[in-house]
């Protein structure tokens, strides 16, 4: 079986996180699934990323790739795909229910 649907939507999972945190913050984020730009933007709203996403932007190539059928993103493992989707998810509910 491929990767790529579990990449995709474990992508799609920590992208919205990190833009939920950082839209909590009253900050923009540009269009993009670039999730190595939105730690870095969630970072520089003062949001702390947890350890455990630093290589979470390995699913970037996940979201072009399968969405416009851009080549093969390459291999992720589907357990951390999926342990990445939990904690991003975790920590963003977290945020927002402080913020609120």
């Amino acid at each position: 079986m491929s990767d790529a649907p579990v990449g995709f939507h474990a992508q799609q999972a920590v992208e919205k996180a990190l833009k939920a945190a950082i839209a909590s913050r009253d900050q923009d984020f540009p269009f993009t699934h670039d999730i190595g730009l939105l730690a870095q933007l969630c970072q520089d709203a003062g949001l702390e990323l947890p350890a455990d996403l630093a290589d979470a932007d390995r699913l970037t190539p996940y979201a072009a790739a399968v969405r416009y059928g851009l080549g093969d993103p390459g291999a992720v493992a589907t357990a951390d795909a999926l342990r990445w989707a939990a904690i991003a998810i975790e920590w963003a509910d977290t945020r927002l229910r402080s913020d609120s």
